[in-house]
């Protein structure tokens, strides 16, 4: 008898399942009764500031002997980064020129015959090579479309006279840049 009765509730287990009708497992959204469309804008205007100068290069030019400028003048280079951020947020140009200050040592001033600076940088900047600085001089130029960072690496270089005397020399080089191409 019990077996009668597991049976019978085992069918009746079944055919309730069976005939419970299966509900949709997904939910469908209705039709919308209406839209409105909105509107999104934006203002964006130039900024004449954000154009900067965010490195400029130094140039130590180490330590020498006299005795290895006499004679002939001597060039000895250094290696430094240029780096300028153009947010402006337009299509104009800048350049970039550098102007080196007297050397001096105290009263002495070092006899220099030139200070260069070369740039090597690719498009949309446009590179210069061996610039005197001892005047001011357009050392790199962004061109239309140079907008964001960009760096360009700088090579310095400078040549001693013969009648340098010994002493440790220092000065600056005042770097610029200035919106357009002139």
């Amino acid at each position: 008898m019990k077996k009668k009765l597991k049976q019978i509730i085992i069918m009746t287990t079944v055919a309730v399942l069976v005939s419970v009708p299966v509900l949709p497992l997904t939910v469908s959204a209705a039709d919308p009764l209406d839209t409105k469309t909105g509107t999104t804008a934006i203002a964006l205007t130039a900024d004449p500031s954000a154009l900067t100068l965010d490195q400029v290069p130094s140039f130590a030019w180490g330590s020498h002997k006299v005795s290895d400028a006499s004679g002939t003048p001597r060039i000895i280079g250094a290696t430094g980064y240029l780096s300028v951020m153009d947010a402006r947020g337009g299509d104009n140009s800048y350049h970039v020129t550098a102007l080196a200050s007297e050397m001096k040592d105290g009263v002495k001033i070092l006899p220099i015959s030139m200070m260069t600076i070369s740039t090597t940088a690719s498009s949309p900047l446009t590179s210069y090579t061996d610039v005197n600085i001892l005047a001011a001089g357009k050392i790199l130029v962004g061109n239309v479309g140079a907008n964001g960072r960009r760096t360009a690496t700088a090579t310095g270089k400078i040549k001693v006279e013969p009648s340098a005397k010994v002493g440790s020399y220092t000065g600056t080089i005042t770097y610029s840049i200035i919106d357009g191409l002139t």
